[in-house]
């Protein structure tokens, strides 16, 4: 099977450029566009509208995309299954992973993976939760390391439970506090961290999981970014919300302080269905699961 056409539009839904795709798929963009022009006579459809900025799907396109990559993912899994069956472990694997998780356990995981499956290639990408659920279902991911949603879209796994925690700065009166409540933190100049594509932020979040939805916050500054965040708490612009992963990530930055009641975000690793994975995802899964202890151990400042 030819996929080599369909991965061209997936490439280019992607990147929206001709160019990017012919070097990514070690083509001349004449023989991309060549390839393009042939699928869509084959077609009969129109798939790419080509501009001066670039390139993006038509309704036609985007209508035939989900198709174009399941064909793709079907020929990496029949070439992966061929491989393992002559007892060689090929393959890539696409691992979607929020910035923290990917910070805090991507580099011993993958490093792990990689001493035992080293003909296994590994691409990492960082993404909010909103846009890696979709990813995975759309299937251009094989693995999400995300938040537990509950959705029947895909099949999770729960590894970890990350304690959401108060940071304030260094000094700070708050600082010696064994835990703290929602009501105190928000007498306080408030730092407000988008967490999602959906801009819900960490007030947000973590007030909803411990329904403190009605206090008001004394909300001064808002950014888009974790170190920011962390570096503006470790300037003495305010106190905020963290999880401990994230926490780990940028160590010094603040106090920790747990709240009262004591939050939780549920982590997880979501794939579209364990049935239909391709044996290298198998085997990146089987890695993650059975270092789950470890990571635990991580998240939670342990060695």
């Amino acid at each position: 099977m030819d996929t080599k056409k369909y991965e061209a539009v997936v490439r280019i839904s992607e990147s929206g450029s001709i160019t990017k795709t012919a070097e990514k798929m070690g083509y001349t963009q004449s023989g991309v566009t060549q390839m393009l022009n042939s699928l869509e006579e084959e077609m009969g459809l129109t798939l790419l509208m080509r501009t001066n900025k670039g390139a993006r799907l038509t309704n036609s396109g985007k209508a035939m995309l989900p198709f174009f990559i399941a064909a793709c993912n079907c020929e990496e899994r029949i070439r992966q299954e061929t491989d393992r069956i002559l007892g060689r472990e090929t393959g890539t694997v696409t691992v979607g992973a929020l910035t923290s998780i990917a910070a805090a356990f991507m580099p011993k995981i993958i490093k792990i993976f990689s001493e035992k499956f080293p003909d296994i290639n590994v691409v990492l990408i960082e993404l909010s939760s909103a846009k890696l659920e979709e990813m995975l279902v759309d299937g251009r991911i094989d693995v999400a390391l995300h938040e537990l949603t509950g959705s029947s879209e895909y099949e999770s796994h729960e590894l970890l439970k990350d304690e959401i925690k108060a940071v304030v700065p260094f000094g700070h009166e708050l600082e010696k506090k064994k835990k703290v409540t929602f009501e105190q933190l928000s007498e306080y100049p408030f730092l407000l961290h988008a967490t999602d594509d959906s801009q819900m932020t960490n007030m947000d979040w973590a007030a909803k999981k411990a329904g403190a939805e009605k206090i008001k916050w004394n909300v001064k500054y808002s950014c888009d970014d974790d170190l920011t965040m962390m570096n503006m708490v470790k300037e003495g612009f305010g106190v905020s919300l963290a999880g401990e992963l994230l926490l780990r990530n940028y160590p010094g930055k603040g106090a920790e302080i747990s709240l009262s009641p004591k939050v939780y975000r549920h982590l997880c690793l979501s794939v579209r269905s364990r049935k239909y994975v391709s044996p290298a995802a198998r085997s990146f899964i089987e890695c993650v699961m059975e270092n789950a202890a470890a990571l635990q151990k991580i998240s939670r400042g342990e060695k």
